[in-house]
């Protein structure tokens, strides 16, 4: 989910799925679905690699019998209909944080006002409580393990990629501070000398 934080990372949920089209039939046609069903996916058009993520989910779901289609809209249509009126059926978005987990995870916590997916789940919330309130780093690395782990093992979102970082500086640059997340303080380079 997130392991550009490194020492907070459960490598377990990489385990957590296979892909398995027969197991995923059963489970349609178990929910009621037997014969799939039609599913809107909220794309906003602002990156490209979300638009990519989208289409080849469309063709994984027609091998299970879900009918997908991609409604792609502008970033601002979607802030204001997925993001804040929760008016969606599916979305493929990026999720950002700051230097602190606890922002990624904040996400998720049932009453938190980014939670735009309506996940809930108590001892999720417990475990952000007790990690954010926490000054022990090893109870605050095994909360945030646990956290990912219960959303691996509910479902509540899809991770799909995690972008690698790679930064290349010309040689005459110092100052520079690599952060793990999109925005990245440039006030602080400067030309040596």
């Amino acid at each position: 989910m997130i392991p550009a934080f490194k020492k907070y990372y459960n490598e377990d949920t990489e385990k957590t799925y296979s892909v398995d089209v027969e197991k995923a039939k059963e489970l349609l046609k178990k929910a009621g679905y037997e014969k799939g069903f039609d599913l809107t996916i909220t794309v906003p058009n602002n990156y490209e690699p979300h638009q990519s993520a989208a289409e080849i989910i469309v063709e994984n779901l027609k091998e299970i019998g879900i009918n997908a289609k991609i409604n792609m809209v502008e970033f601002s249509t979607w802030v204001d209909e997925a993001y804040t009126n929760k008016k969606y059926q599916a979305t493929v978005v990026a999720v950002d944080g700051t230097l602190t987990p606890s922002s990624w995870f904040k996400k998720n916590v049932s009453d938190g006002k980014n939670n735009f997916t309506n996940y809930k789940n108590d001892e999720y919330d417990e475990l952000y409580k007790k990690a954010t309130a926490s000054t022990d780093d090893k109870e605050k690395v095994e909360s945030y393990k646990k956290m990912q782990q219960i959303l691996a093992d509910t479902a509540a979102s899809v991770y799909l990629e995690d972008p690698a970082n790679i930064v290349a500086i010309n040689k005459k640059l110092d100052g520079y501070v690599f952060y793990p997340v999109a925005a990245q303080d440039m006030s602080v380079v400067y030309f040596k000398k």
